[in-house]
């Protein structure tokens, strides 16, 4: 196997690696199998085509278009020509594919799982991510340069805050130190040959480093950082609904620009309360984490809630979305159908709305509404203990701060003199609510430890997100399954009587699962920023006698409109940006295949560019290097010591003695001097001084003739020597 395939087979391993660096944003089971097919027809393709032909472009045209073969065969099969041959039918075929991806990457929440477009723009990216770096490596021989392409697929969890297996890491480095320990020349004697000694030696610093890199990515990984880094998105323009995969406790509230995101009519704000576009169960100690939504199922014509409640009094509310950001719809927290154009579907495990052909643009759909009218009296009673829940509503990270958590919550629940699970759960909101204990804030402290939920409750500052997440993870200190809902806010009504949520108004708030009712929502966040809270978890009496007032004065929609408006636009500058900024808004839109198609081109430019450099820096030096390993190799066959890095006026003191003739030790001069004005100038030789390859091939005849002619010498002498030594054998007898 010849060292281009082997470093061939480095890249190709670098980049397929790195692509698991985006597994939490698109479902491996969407990429892995083509990937794997493609990459591999170009390694193969690659491998018989350099064996053929020196040319450097040659080879990798023919891996683009195997490339273009196998995705053809993989995604347009039934259209294709013999099943591999694209044909019009399949290029249509590929073409409403790539819509059909971009549509769902400005909307689908990740990971993506089910959408074939998405997986076939991955794809190809992937292979051209390949192609640039193998250009680089091989024909280029820049194996440090080609680690630029794979920088492109891990960009793309950095920008969107998505995390990254720590294995990831770790492979994907050791891929890259076998590009470099391939294309490197320590591994070769100064002859040009292999040398396994020095092959063993470098695969045993490799071996060393990776797995010192194995044992210590975990714990690096794991260290807090005091830098918070802040996601392009959280500082652009919000004027979609899209709401991120996933909300960091360790980052700032960047305010994004507060555009109308819907609007909605047949409900007050008060009426229609919160809207959520999907809720997290997975928390790691820092950021929340998207999981399965489990089995989807049809929303036609069947109240969408995760268990039986019955209902009364329906209400019917139309939402018109300005611009869908995402696949899911924001929904109420009751009860409710859905009636929208195109096809959705429900998961009940996650109590989310997800419209299945989702596209950018305008969308309206109806919402009828059946609430529930909880009070504080149907929850006293009730102990959301005593379910049988999925173990991950119960679930703390394993960051050694769990016992520290429960001991403060049971404090806070005794203090209080909470008997009931929903007395202990009002004494936590209430705790996190008062504006004497916490501060509400858009800058958070930097991290001190593993626990961002410990971090917030002894600094005592932060936003919704942190108050949100300190619920539940209080909750389930008491063995209560609680979860984190994000959405937004019901807004305000405006002077035509509609309602208008803006993208200030996105939120995050804690349910509760409680028996017989299902999930019931809970508001830490301090009133000024969230409003009041709900009507069957009250704040105390005295802290806010004015809204104890005006709450039972429903007579008067203006006033109550006015109340939650006013609530509704404080809270809405930490909530919208809070899940904006922790996690969303354009983030699909920074994935969009325009930067994909321009970063492409923009790395083709440098894998070109290099591979020039490359090549003409080979023109002037390649033909003068491999003559002076031919001289070296006669100086050594001549007796001369030359060791191992000796430069070329050492070579030439050697060749001196070694050397049989005058012309052969002037021809060795001139050659050093040539290699000397080629290695350690600037640009190489001038052309002026670059001596023509005619000369230097007449250089390495001159030095060849020398060795034999003092191989002749040698071998005469031999003789002479011998025939002397039988005469004096035969003399002695």
């Amino acid at each position: 196997m010849t060292r281009a395939v082997l470093v061939s087979l480095a890249t190709a391993f670098t980049v397929v690696v790195s692509t698991f660096a985006v597994d939490r944003l698109v479902a491996p089971s969407l990429w892995l199998a083509p990937v794997l097919a493609t990459v591999l027809v170009m390694v193969g393709v690659l491998a018989v085509l350099r064996r053929w032909t020196r040319r450097g472009l040659v080879p990798s045209l023919g891996a683009l278009l195997a490339a273009a073969v196998t995705i053809t065969a993989w995604y347009a099969h039934d259209d294709a020509l013999l099943g591999v041959l694209p044909t019009r039918a399949a290029i249509g075929t590929l073409d409403r594919l790539v819509h059909q991806g971009v549509a769902a990457i400005q909307v689908a929440l990740p990971p993506i799982a089910d959408v074939p477009g998405v997986g076939l723009l991955l794809t190809a990216g992937v292979a051209v991510l390949y192609l640039i770096a193998d250009l680089l490596a091989v024909p280029g021989r820049a194996p440090a340069w080609a680690a630029l392409p794979p920088l492109v697929l891990w960009a793309l969890p950095v920008l969107l805050l998505a995390p990254v297996h720590s294995w990831t890491v770790v492979l994907a480095g050791a891929g890259f130190i076998t590009m470099l320990a391939t294309g490197a020349e320590a591994w070769r004697e100064p002859g040009g040959r292999t040398s396994r000694r020095r092959m063993g030696a470098l695969g045993v610093v490799t071996a060393a480093v990776l797995g010192v890199a194995l044992v210590a990515a975990p714990w690096v990984l794991a260290i807090p950082s005091p830098v918070r880094w802040h996601a392009p998105a959280e500082l652009a323009d919000a004027d979609a609904t899209r709401l991120d995969l996933g909300l960091d406790l360790r980052a700032d509230l960047n305010r994004p620009q507060d555009a109308v995101v819907m609007t909605y009519t047949g409900a007050l704000p008060s009426q229609l309360g919160p809207l959520h576009a999907y809720t997290l169960t997975e928390f790691d100690g820092a950021t929340w984490d998207r999981g399965s939504a489990g089995e989807w199922e049809t929303v036609d014509g069947q109240v969408l809630w995760p268990g039986q409640v019955d209902t009364d009094e329906p209400r019917t509310v139309t939402i018109t979305i300005n611009d869908l950001g995402q696949d899911r719809l924001p929904i109420p927290g009751e009860p409710r159908l859905v009636d929208v154009d195109g096809q959705a579907s429900y998961a009940p495990h996650t109590d989310e709305v997800r419209l299945d052909q989702a596209e950018p643009g305008e969308l309206a759909y109806e919402v009828t509404v059946r609430p529930r009218d909880l009070t504080a009296a149907d929850l006293r009673d009730l102990d959301p203990s005593t379910l049988d829940v999925d173990p991950a509503l119960l679930r703390l990270p394993d960051t050694g701060y769990g016992a520290d958590l429960t001991d403060l919550t049971r404090e806070i629940v005794t203090d209080a003199g909470a008997q009931t699970p929903y007395e202990q759960l009002l004494a936590i909101q209430n705790y996190l609510r008062d504006p004497g204990v916490f501060t509400y804030t858009e800058s958070v402290t930097s991290a001190r430890t593993r626990d961002a939920v410990w971090d917030f409750l002894h600094d005592r500052r932060g936003y919704c997100v942190q108050f949100g997440t300190a619920m539940v993870m209080m909750a389930r200190t008491l063995d209560l399954p609680a979860r984190l809902a994000v959405g937004y806010l019901p807004g305000e009504l405006t002077e035509q009587g509609t309602g208008r949520i803006t993208a200030h108004q996105a939120h995050a708030w804690p349910q509760v699962l409680f028996p017989e009712v299902g999930w019931v929502r809970f508001e830490p966040t301090p009133g000024t920023q969230s409003g009041t809270a709900p009507s069957w978890a009250p704040e105390p009496q005295e802290e806010s006698p004015e809204e104890a007032t005006s709450a039972p004065a429903q007579t008067s929609e203006a006033e109550e409109e006015t109340a939650t408006a006013s609530s509704s636009s404080a809270e809405s500058a930490e909530e919208t940006s809070e899940a904006g900024a922790a996690e969303a808004d354009g983030l699909a839109r920074s994935t969009s295949p325009l930067l994909g198609l321009v970063g492409a081109v923009v790395l083709l430019v440098v894998a070109a560019a290099v591979l020039l450099v490359r090549r003409r820096r080979a023109r002037s030096s390649g033909d003068l290097e491999t003559a002076w390993q031919q001289a070296l190799g006669v100086v050594r066959a001549a007796g001369g010591h030359v060791p191992p890095g000796a430069t070329p006026r050492a070579v030439v003191v050697v060749a001196d003695e070694a050397l049989a003739t005058e012309p052969a030790r002037a021809a060795l001069r001139e050659l050093a001097t040539a290699v000397e004005r080629s290695r350690y100038t600037r640009d190489g030789s001038d052309d002026a001084q670059r001596p023509g390859p005619q000369t230097v091939r007449g250089w390495v005849q001159v030095i060849r003739s020398s060795g034999r002619d003092r191989a002749g010498e040698a071998t005469g002498a031999g003789s002479r020597d011998g025939r002397d030594r039988s005469k004096a054998r035969a003399s002695s007898r």
